[in-house]
């Protein structure tokens, strides 16, 4: 575990274990990480000396949370209630939080235009290396941001693709990391296997060693490693604002997840008119 989530109170025994065990089982955990170790903080600032979850303890935590929103106070509650099921399972015998009422979304997506999904495009395309850097993410980014637009998958699931999961030929690609843990089948229109084709043509065509391998990451940098999710959210954000898109800030977006929600105007042609690969 890293030096950031070394856990240091009575607790952290329990608390490195139950990462342990839920990391093996595949779940991504980095909020948890976090979310354990304000609780790790907090038992440490008042000096619990028994390895056991009280009520007065989560009480008193509670009270130092004034400034979380209350879907925020929801996913930390979540998080005391699975480590103390947890540590009940493991013979220390802990108080069960009863999860407060979920509270309903009021958040609502930013919906692009199809103007701005061409100015977007056009921009993607046209934007070129100021640098020799091989570990610069430009290279993939025209494809990776059609197929975010047109499948719906998310940036995460996207980055994890490998080589041997888009079948082309039979205009699908298998996302085997997903969210929820289940692996679907992402159907592929015509111009987007279009776009994905060039880009295979011309990054097949780099020196990298078994850069088609099956096993190997579909979307590369030119140095053959893999894109990272923040770099592309930060290539996205900097190019919709080269486009006149303005940030709206606190949560508003834009985010590059929302070229995911429906838009009415959505059109395919968008990929037939700027392919990013020119031959």
């Amino acid at each position: 575990m890293s030096e950031q989530f070394n856990y240091k109170s009575v607790l952290s025994g329990h608390m490195k274990r139950f990462v342990e065990m839920k990391e093996a089982a595949g779940y991504n955990l980095l909020r948890t990480k976090w979310i354990l170790k304000e609780f790790d903080d907090y038992a440490v600032s008042v000096n619990l000396d028994m390895p056991h979850i009280t009520k007065e303890l989560i009480g008193g935590w509670r009270k130092t949370r004034t400034n979380d929103c209350e879907r925020t106070i929801y996913a930390k509650y979540s998080v005391w209630n699975q480590l103390s099921s947890y540590m009940n399972r493991c013979g220390a015998q802990c108080f069960m939080p009863k999860l407060p009422k979920q509270p309903k979304s009021d958040f609502t997506p930013y919906i692009f235009t199809t103007g701005q999904m061409h100015s977007l495009f056009m921009e993607i395309d046209n934007t070129r290396m100021t640098s020799a850097h091989m570990n610069v993410s430009l290279f993939s980014l025209p494809a990776l941001f059609r197929l975010l637009y047109s499948t719906g998958v998310r940036v995460s699931e996207a980055l994890s693709i490998k080589n041997e999961d888009v079948k082309l030929s039979e205009h699908c690609i298998l996302v085997k990391k997903t969210k929820n843990k289940v692996e679907r089948l992402v159907p592929v229109c015509d111009s987007l296997v279009a776009v994905l084709q060039q880009y295979e043509s011309y990054r097949n065509r780099m020196p990298i060693s078994n850069v088609s391998a099956p096993s190997g990451l579909y979307f590369i940098k030119p140095d053959g490693t893999g894109l990272g999710e923040q770099n592309v959210l930060s290539w996205f954000k900097r190019t919709y604002q080269k486009c006149g898109i303005p940030y709206m800030g606190n949560h508003h977006g834009p985010r590059v997840h929302d070229v995911r929600h429906p838009n009415k105007n959505k059109i395919q042609t968008l990929f037939h008119s700027t392919l990013p690969y020119k031959v």
